[in-house]
């Protein structure tokens, strides 16, 4: 049985793959997925799990290049804004328009 962080099996897998320059997207349920794009879906229910565990997790187990946020994270939700930077210190951070995120 695996003991790390990550449980989740295509999660664990997905996070394996990795490599330089690849992109990994965490999202809520309303962001547009291409149909050719893997996707993994972690929700049990609305809002749960919560996005900041899920990160917490995630970063245990990667090491990130940057991280890629919406305007509207900065604008308009500053308490996640501050849990981004908390949990991805020191990481450079890209702000896009949401349409594009």
């Amino acid at each position: 049985m695996k003991r790390a962080t990550i449980l989740n099996r295509d999660l664990s897998a997905a996070l394996a793959s990795l490599g330089h320059g690849d992109t990994l997207i965490v999202c809520d349920a309303g962001f547009p997925v291409p149909n050719d794009s893997r996707r993994i879906d972690l929700a049990v229910c609305r809002d749960l799990p919560r996005l900041e565990p899920v990160l917490e997790a995630i970063v245990t187990e990667c090491v990130f290049e940057k991280l890629t946020v919406g305007h509207e994270v900065r604008d308009y939700n500053p308490p996640l804004h501050r849990e981004l930077s908390r949990i991805f210190p020191g990481l450079p951070v890209e702000f896009i328009p949401h349409a594009r995120s």
